[in-house]
């Protein structure tokens, strides 16, 4: 599969619309500018070929949850003072919109972050993105319900 800069630009620029918007929730942690996610995102296609070659899975399709969760190692590899929490719940936000549902911040998404921050923190990145990717599955199934 070939992924073309003009589809990263476009996924950059919509983690960035939702960092900014998390803010308040957050407090005064940075965000990374758009040439570092931009970067990270491009590193994090490396380790995502790697992952389906190990594990022998045929991309078709393009996975931005995959993509932003692989590009998380990076970004703060990039600036340690970026706060992986918001940026997991700017994830969440966007699987929100897509999916046109709200989701009760104080329970569902707040120990979701959590979850998926601690996994990031352990060195888990392969088991935040399963456990996000399942969160999207759910909000799947549960579209039209």
């Amino acid at each position: 599969m070939k992924i073309e800069r003009d589809e990263l630009l476009k996924h950059t620029k919509k983690i960035v619309k939702h960092l900014r918007s998390s803010g308040g929730i957050f407090g005064d942690s940075s965000i990374p500018n758009e040439e570092n996610i931009h970067l990270a995102m491009a590193d994090a296609l490396i380790d995502i070929g790697e992952y389906c070659e190990e594990y022998e899975i045929n991309v078709s399709t393009f996975d931005s949850i995959k993509l932003l969760a692989f590009s998380l190692p990076h970004i703060i590899r990039r600036d340690p003072s970026i706060n992986s929490e918001r940026y997991i719940f700017s994830i969440f936000q966007m699987l929100e919109e897509s999916y046109k549902k709200k989701i009760n911040f104080d329970k569902k998404i707040n120990d979701s972050i959590k979850v998926s921050d601690k996994l990031f923190r352990d060195n888990n990145c392969l088991v935040m993105y399963g456990y996000i990717k399942g969160f999207q599955e759910a909000l799947e199934y549960t579209k039209d319900k």
